[in-house]
């Protein structure tokens, strides 16, 4: 479902392929409104940073990534999310690098992360392995305008 999603205005899916092999694929990076709320919201979402392990390491993530954050200045998104898995620690690092603040599940969190954030049994599972394994797994950037 991927052009239905990123083919409407405000959202963007940028592919990085291979200078010598345009065929191959070396990562992409998708952006749209955070859960479908509309875009006069302000609220995105970075979804599906993907770079294959063949091409890990070469800047491929920092360069789509910057490519989305441009693109969010230019549709005004105030705020940018994005969810990660515990173990992705390179991943959870470029996002900080770039600005991204860890967000903890806690009353403080708005009601539109914690109405999409894991269930409390998914929480228990996750408070048992180390706070490392555990968290941060959900980021936000607050964009400057």
């Amino acid at each position: 479902n991927l052009l239905p999603t990123y083919s409407r205005t405000g959202h963007a899916m940028f592919v990085a392929c291979d200078s010598y092999d345009k065929s191959k694929v070396m990562g992409c990076i998708g952006i749209g409104s955070f859960h479908g709320l509309p875009l006069t919201e302000g609220i995105g979402e970075i979804r599906e940073l993907v770079v294959d392990k063949n091409y890990r390491r070469r800047g491929i993530g920092q360069a789509l990534l910057e490519k989305a954050l441009s693109f969010a200045i230019l549709n005004k998104y105030q705020k940018l999310y994005l969810e990660t898995t515990p173990d992705m620690e390179n991943a959870q690092s470029l996002f900080q690098h770039h600005g991204f603040k860890p967000v903890r599940l806690q009353s403080s969190v708005p009601d539109f992360f914690t109405k999409h954030s894991p269930s409390e049994q998914q929480i228990k599972l996750k408070k048992n392995k180390t706070e490392k394994q555990a968290f941060p797994s959900y980021f936000i950037l607050e964009l400057s305008r």
